[in-house]
């Protein structure tokens, strides 16, 4: 109730007219409403970490790869999968970025 009255006066500052209170049906739609973007963000969350573990995975694979790959001796053996699995961690690193700064922004709203 504190932030809807606060973003009323912020608002009626702006325009130049005076504040409203808010009324208890707004209030309660506006709370049901910040629960349903919060399990959303929730959601998004849990995708980031599922998806971190399987970079934790693929990277601690293109490392054991590359800790035993010796190309004088093995050729061009695995080299696909390890370009393939560095770019994957890479672009799954990106990614839980992204989300965790999204989620970390949404948060309080």
């Amino acid at each position: 109730r504190g932030r809807i009255e606060t973003a009323e006066e912020l608002g009626s500052r702006v325009e130049g007219r005076p504040a409203r209170p808010a009324s208890a049906g707004e209030t309660m739609e506006l709370e049901r409403d910040a629960a349903k973007r919060s399990a959303r963000i929730a959601r998004w969350f849990d995708v980031k970490e599922h998806w971190v573990a399987v970079g934790v995975a693929l990277g601690l694979a293109a490392l054991a790869v590359l800790a035993v790959w010796d190309p004088r001796r093995d050729g061009r053996g695995p080299t696909g999968f390890a370009i393939a699995a560095v770019a994957g961690t890479a672009a799954i690193t990106w990614l839980a970025a992204i989300i965790g700064l999204i989620t970390t922004a949404t948060r309080s709203f």
